[in-house]
């Protein structure tokens, strides 16, 4: 009896080592098997992007453009369309045009101040009428936009969305606005009034001939006016988070701070 259970516990101490000896077996295949297939490699930002909870997609980039081209373009319009921005925002105010600003000065000094102030009402009023017309343009300019254009834009400068809409749109916009203030310059008799007093000035002894066109300089302006103002909301939007008004603004825009 004795020597039988000398030999059973024997015999367990013997299993019971084989069991060891297998699974240290077993975890050195595991690891060695594993080291061999996988290499480690440390993080790379393509890996931690795959981690992030807050991937943005080809889609949202193009919707969130959109939206900021739309917010900055309404917004900029709103205002300038507003009664008197034009004559009391001196970042945008129509002043004479620069080949007519001796004539200004020249006849301020000879006490007509109140007929240049008539012609700086007219012209800053036609351009506050004309804006108005704008939002259809962009609005179809910004319709077709692709995912390779927003990724540059995503990335450029402070004003990139503004240039590429510049871009886009200037054409438009002038041929659009020139006519209404081709108009309303000419319901205020103001563009005969100027004409009288060009070819007055012009006969003039020493006096360099003005040519200047009083209509196309109030468009030009005008548009000027209005992407100076979508520049300004751009910026804010790249640089201040608090100026993201869209849930999908802010998270694109996210991804560049």
């Amino acid at each position: 009896m004795t020597i039988r259970g000398d030999q059973t516990w024997l015999h367990f101490i013997t299993f019971t080592h084989r069991l060891i000896f297998m699974n240290y077996v077993l975890i050195f295949l595991l690891l060695n098997v594993g080291c061999s297939q996988v290499e480690l490699k440390p993080f790379t930002e393509d890996v931690k992007n795959i981690f992030k909870t807050n991937i943005v997609t080809e889609n949202e980039i193009i919707i969130a453009f959109k939206q900021v081209l739309e917010i900055s373009a309404i917004k900029s319009i709103d205002l300038l369309s507003a009664e008197n921005t034009f004559l009391t925002d001196n970042n945008v105010t129509i002043p004479f045009p620069k080949e007519a600003q001796k004539v200004e000065q020249s006849l301020r000094k000879i006490g007509f101040n109140s007929v240049c102030d008539d012609f700086n009402q007219s012209m800053n009023k036609s351009a506050e009428l004309a804006v108005k017309e704008a939002i259809p343009i962009f609005i179809e300019a910004i319709k077709n936009i692709t995912f390779s254009e927003t990724k540059k834009l995503l990335n450029g400068s402070d004003t990139a969305i503004t240039d590429f809409l510049k871009t886009k749109t200037s054409t438009a916009l002038i041929s659009k606005f020139n006519p209404i203030i081709s108009t309303q310059l000419e319901d205020n008799k103001t563009t005969k009034q100027w004409n009288k007093l060009i070819n007055k000035y012009n006969k003039l002894p020493l006096v360099k001939p003005v040519q200047a066109d009083l209509s196309y300089h109030v468009t030009q302006k005008a548009v000027d006016a209005i992407f100076y103002y979508i520049a300004k909301e751009e910026t804010e939007i790249r640089k201040d988070p608090a100026a993201r008004t869209t849930d999908l603004i802010k998270k694109v825009f996210s991804q560049i701070d």
